[in-house]
């Protein structure tokens, strides 16, 4: 099977962080959001999915950086399972985040 490359901005690297922008990529590119809540399309992974998303990080290192792109306002998180102690979350692109963070890297930054 012939891989695809990530493809990662510099300047969104620049400013969110080099690992938080490879998963932003990455969840991009395999993402088929194709649950409707509150209005948003949303995609519910298990961790073994995340696993096979993100095979060149830990588990610890995927639950860290999806944290910091929902602290980051890039994605948002919610829980929509059906059993109350079902904790996977669920997760949308902000939209507003992303044309936020697209306005700050999409600039001249020489200066």
């Amino acid at each position: 099977m012939l891989e695809r490359p990530i493809m990662v901005l510099g300047s969104l690297a620049t400013k969110i962080g080099l690992k938080e922008a490879v998963a932003f990529a990455k969840i991009n590119e395999v993402t088929h959001p194709t649950y409707q809540r509150e209005g948003k399309y949303w995609i519910c992974y298990t961790q073994e999915q995340w696993n096979k998303i993100f095979p060149f990080w830990s588990e610890l290192t995927i639950k860290r950086t999806l944290t910091r792109l929902e602290n980051l306002n890039l994605l948002i998180s919610g829980n929509f399972n059906k059993h109350k102690s079902d904790n996977t979350k669920w997760y949308t692109f902000n939209i507003e985040g992303i044309e936020a963070c697209d306005k700050l890297c999409g600039g001249n930054h020489d200066k």
